[in-house]
């Protein structure tokens, strides 16, 4: 499965918190946010607000990470394996 765009929750299951697209996936933060708000309903009407990061897939959180579930992806550094997003906070 490769990734495409995601809502990112609070500890992986919890209240949304962002939303992130993979940035080859779009020409600019403006289609990114009209994509964020036809998909994922949100108000949001400014592009100033999306900023670029990067997220990894990690197969296995272990106990001692604080999310509630047990793989997925996640916010990280730029590294191998990293994913370039767009990413809208929604809080």
């Amino acid at each position: 499965m490769k990734f495409t765009t995601m809502q990112f929750q609070e500890g992986g299951c919890g209240s949304p918190t962002n939303i992130v697209g993979k940035k080859l996936l779009f020409k600019d933060e403006k289609e990114f946010l009209e994509m964020a708000k036809e998909e994922f309903e949100t108000d949001i009407d400014t592009f100033n607000e999306v900023y670029i990061t990067y997220i990894r897939y990690y197969p296995c959180f272990g106990e001692d990470s604080g999310m509630e579930i047990e793989s997925g992806y996640t916010f990280c550094n730029k590294a191998r394996g990293a994913i370039e997003v767009y990413c809208l906070d929604l809080r």
